[in-house]
């Protein structure tokens, strides 16, 4: 608890000297994911523990057959109460799943005296094992634990040479035979210990660095899994936004004048797209439609489609002609617009009464038109150029006459362009699926043709945004009041 709270000092204190406020559920989330660690540490070490008492076990069983040439009055103490004493601590762990906040005490501490034990019986058998706890405490990314653990590995170690310096005076392998107790631990200690403690400190050392570069690292891979978070978020945000900024079919108000069937959709390749599309009435008897796709994907796409969309909207009446409009938009957006950023633009204004349609094209995909009892086929109106690409641009227009029955498709490049890894869906095929709904109605002709793109693609990624609308005129109005779903 008391670290717990420590952590959260530091963050408070973190944010007071940034001046930023301090989020509680950053602090929360930290606390929790160190919690988590700690949990997880307490079971590796457990799990080493279990290991080291089998290890154990293993050389008694050795050395009772022979392989091993331990003395035989060392074996029984020395294995068998290394194993129990490694086995109690590791199923006190076990059995609380590690999930106390003091065992990772019991295990530090258990595992240090246990392996101190062994090197004061064992000296020459193993070396500088003392330094297991302390590579086991970097687990926890806390220098506090390391460095604790390092001093009391230290003092142990020392004592458990001392004691075995004693222990093994007449040991015939020792290498420090010397008739007089004093010299002889001395001469152990200075020349057996000694050196094994300089490497234990620069390895305790290495530890404490280790334990703090891992705690960085938790931080900062919490910090950026927080900004992705708030990223993700926010995009989420802009995209509901984009969306709202959309019309509905079923949001334009009646009119008087012809009754129409339309349809729309748009799929972001990102969490917000460059695509919009449009329509509206710029007065009792007109419909205006657009269709545009801004160079590029994400959040700058986003921006300047919607930045785009109001210059468009605001510029669209039923006396300003299409080609009026796009060249009055392009001089804002090209004096306005980032470098590199433009718009490919399709217009449309069609009269409801007498059925004729208007046109202009900036750089955009050929609209398709059905005839009724026809077949889907391009209109290869004149092209002009992308909107904020140049000045002073000039935009032909182009004319049609829809009649009742007769169906228009308008679309980004994301549809002919999808792409399934081998090839694009490409205009033919697009037609063709034009053509296998064209007696369905607008919103069931998108989803076909939705479908067979989706069919297409077979899973891959997608590329490009993905917009389409569709729009069919019905029979005149003979009173007040919608005939068909708008």
């Amino acid at each position: 608890m008391a670290e717990r709270q420590d952590m959260n000092m530091k963050f408070i204190r973190k944010g007071v000297n940034s001046g930023q406020p301090v989020d509680k559920t950053d602090i929360q989330q930290t606390t929790q994911v160190f919690w988590e660690n700690e949990v997880a540490a307490n079971r590796l070490i457990t799990r080493s523990m279990f290991v080291c008492a089998f290890t154990l076990l293993a050389c008694w069983l050795l050395n009772a057959v022979g392989v091993l040439s331990i003395h035989g009055e060392y074996v029984l103490p020395v294995f068998l109460a290394g194993t129990v004493s490694l086995l109690i601590p590791a199923g006190i762990c076990q059995a609380c799943r590690g999930e106390k906040k003091w065992v990772k005490y019991v295990l530090l501490l258990s595992i240090t005296v246990i392996l101190a034990y062994l090197d004061s019986i064992l000296t020459f058998n193993v070396p500088l094992l003392i330094i297991m706890p302390v590579v086991f405490s970097c687990r926890y990314y806390s220098s506090r634990i390391t460095i604790r653990t390092a001093a009391l590995a230290s003092v142990l170690f020392a004592l458990s040479s001392w004691i075995g310096a004693v222990i093994n005076f007449n040991n015939p392998d020792l290498n420090f035979a010397n008739p007089d107790m004093a010299v002889y631990v001395r001469d152990v200690m200075l020349l057996s210990f000694l050196p094994k403690w300089m490497i234990f400190a620069v390895l305790s050392a290495f530890c404490c660095v280790i334990a703090q570069c891992g705690r960085k690292m938790v931080l900062r891979q919490l910090e950026i899994s927080r900004k992705a978070t708030r990223v993700e978020t926010e995009l989420e945000m802009a995209a509901n936004i984009q969306m709202q900024a959309l019309p509905a079919a079923d949001s334009l108000p009646e009119n008087s004048c012809r009754a129409f069937d339309l349809a729309t959709v748009m799929d972001p390749a990102k969490e917000v797209g460059g695509d919009f599309y449009d329509f509206f009435y710029p007065d009792d008897s007109h419909l205006a439609m657009i269709i545009a796709d801004v160079a590029d994907k994400g959040i700058a796409a986003s921006l300047f489609m919607m930045m785009s969309k109001t210059m468009l909207d605001s510029r669209i009446t039923s006396s300003c002609s299409p080609g009026e409009v796009l060249a009055q938009v392009n001089r804002q957006l090209e004096a306005s617009s980032p470098d590199g950023m433009f718009v490919t633009v399709w217009l449309g204004i069609l009269d409801l009464r007498t059925g004729e349609l208007v046109t202009a094209n900036a750089g955009h995909e050929y609209p398709v038109l059905c005839r009724k009892n026809g077949d889907f086929e391009l209109v290869k109106d004149p092209h002009g150029f992308v909107l904020g690409g140049m000045p002073n641009v000039r935009y032909r227009e182009y004319r049609m006459t829809l009649d009742e029955g007769d169906t228009l498709f308008v679309y980004t490049d994301g549809v002919p362009e999808a792409y399934n890894g081998t090839e694009q869906f490409g205009t033919e095929r697009m037609l063709a699926s034009l053509n296998r709904y064209k007696d369905r109605c607008m919103t069931e002709l998108i989803a076909g043709v939705k479908g067979d793109i989706d069919a297409f693609v077979s899973g891959a990624s997608q590329f490009d945004d993905m917009t389409m609308l569709a729009f069919r005129l019905l029979e005149p109005k003979n009173g007040n009041g919608m005939d068909a779903a708008v």
